[in-house]
């Protein structure tokens, strides 16, 4: 990260780039200073970026998610909500923003909203950045026990398992509830085998590259863009690799 952010200010120094790729860098350069938990730096670099008003609308989205999230893991939840909503207006099915965004609304005790963000989050294809739907899907089974439905939480969290079965804190609550409701384990393998069908996971005995290959653990946060890391702000950091989006669960 550090090698990151000297070559960012070494070719803003230059002036020799378009009012586009210089935002872009600047988003780099937001990026390499968060990793180093400079954030109140990446923030104002972030800003730079958003400011120049020269990124695509994905991009604009993009720095502004990236801007919220920093925000988000400071603290200041208000303007994390803020950045986090003008991304989404941007680009409605970023999924990332949503789950994010959604965890805040989860937390807060707003449910409604918090539901109609992860609904919306498992609407977006995987081609649209949703590649890992277990995060929304772990956020709703949270909500199903906060209303004190554990047959509908534990639901939810078998649809989060089926879709990555190496997702830990979904297979700790779905073993849990699975007890408290007094669940067999075959019945319960036996439904999971029907949603690991429907999810097009072969079994949970995949190989290590296959698991890879489905994204990493609830740690992580794939946000788009040119190799490049992020941190999650939900609740620690993890990092993505290139061309990728990610929201975890709070």
């Amino acid at each position: 990260a550090g090698t990151a952010e000297k070559f960012a200010r070494t070719t803003l120094r230059t002036g020799i780039l378009t009012s586009r790729e210089g935002a872009q860098l600047l988003l780099d350069l937001g990026v390499a200073l968060r990793l180093q938990r400079k954030r109140s730096a990446a923030v104002t670099e972030f800003t730079k970026a958003i400011n120049l008003k020269s990124l695509t609308p994905a991009g604009q989205a993009e720095s502004l998610f990236d801007r919220g999230a920093t925000l988000h893991e400071m603290g200041q939840v208000p303007d994390a909500i803020r950045d986090y909503s003008v991304a989404i207006a941007l680009v409605p099915t970023f999924a990332s923003a949503l789950n994010n965004r959604a965890n805040i609304y989860r937390l807060q005790g707003h449910y409604s909203e918090a539901m109609r963000d992860y609904h919306a989050a498992l609407a977006a294809s995987a081609a649209e950045g949703n590649t890992h739907p277990e995060y929304a899907y772990y956020g709703l089974g949270q909500i199903a026990e906060a209303k004190n439905d554990k047959p509908l939480a534990r639901k939810e969290y078998a649809k989060a398992v089926a879709a990555n079965p190496q997702y830990d804190l979904a297979k700790k609550r779905l073993a849990a509830l699975g007890k408290a409701l007094g669940i067999a384990t075959k019945t319960m393998e036996a439904h999971l085998g029907r949603l690991y069908a429907r999810f097009g996971v072969a079994s949970r005995t995949d190989s290590r590259r296959e698991r890879a290959q489905r994204g990493a653990d609830h740690h992580l946060l794939l946000a788009g863009g040119a190799a490049r890391a992020r941190l999650v702000p939900n609740p620690v950091p993890r990092v993505s690799p290139a061309s990728s989006r990610l929201g975890g669960v709070l």
